[in-house]
């Protein structure tokens, strides 16, 4: 589950920084922050219900 959550925060502030950066758009921080974490745990979330289903029939 670290995996997987430090791999949506990767694309996250990727995604926020070429955004802010390269496409000019405003930069509000306390927005990010509060998206990236619902997001990590809705991730982390999903992981934990569907793993053990695609171990289970072998996905």
């Amino acid at each position: 589950m670290l995996m997987v959550a430090s791999a949506t925060a990767g694309y996250e502030i990727f995604i926020y920084l070429y955004r802010a950066f390269i496409l000019q758009s405003n930069i509000e921080l306390f927005m990010f922050i509060r998206m990236l974490i619902i997001e990590l745990i809705f991730n982390t979330l999903i992981t934990i219900i569907i793993y053990p289903l695609m171990q289970k029939f072998r996905i």
